[in-house]
């Protein structure tokens, strides 16, 4: 339960802060849970001890979260952009002249994400389920199933 509250807190953080950008996104909007990643059809677990994968989407920004209950979380940012069924994440962001795609901005390595511009293809999107595929810097296919948290 703490895991979820540490998580609620950061997404309501980053909520409050772009409010101004246009917050509620429709479908997109809340947190979404991964219940299932596949790589070329086989499913891929969570890396070693982590208990769940978050992704929050509000206005413009997305939050990449890793779990690991009471011991420390992951949390990585990215700005998105939709166009239909296509949705980019870019990570080419960085703090205090860093170098683009490190530190907060760092691609989320659990999801297979590796390139800092991470396009995918929404192949499902309702009030329950946010599903989305991908083909990868190394030629495989990533599919992607999320479940809506709130």
């Amino acid at each position: 339960m703490t895991r979820y509250i540490r998580i609620l807190f950061i997404f309501l953080c980053c909520s409050a802060l772009s409010c101004q950008n246009e917050g509620y996104i429709g479908t997109l909007f809340g947190s979404w849970s991964l219940d299932e990643m596949t790589v070329d059809d086989v499913v891929v677990p969570l890396p070693a001890k982590a208990e769940a994968a978050l992704l929050g989407m509000h206005g413009r920004f997305a939050l990449f979260g890793l779990d690991y209950g009471m011991q420390q979380d992951i949390h990585y940012f990215a700005t998105w952009t939709r166009d239909g069924d296509s949705l980019t994440f870019d990570f080419a962001h960085s703090d205090y002249g860093d170098e683009p795609g490190t530190g907060s901005y760092t691609p989320p390595y659990w999801l297979g994400f590796d390139r800092l511009i991470e396009n995918v293809t929404i192949t499902r999107l309702d009030h329950s389920h946010f599903d989305f595929i991908r083909e990868g810097s190394d030629g495989r296919t990533y599919y992607y199933k999320f479940k809506h948290t709130w």
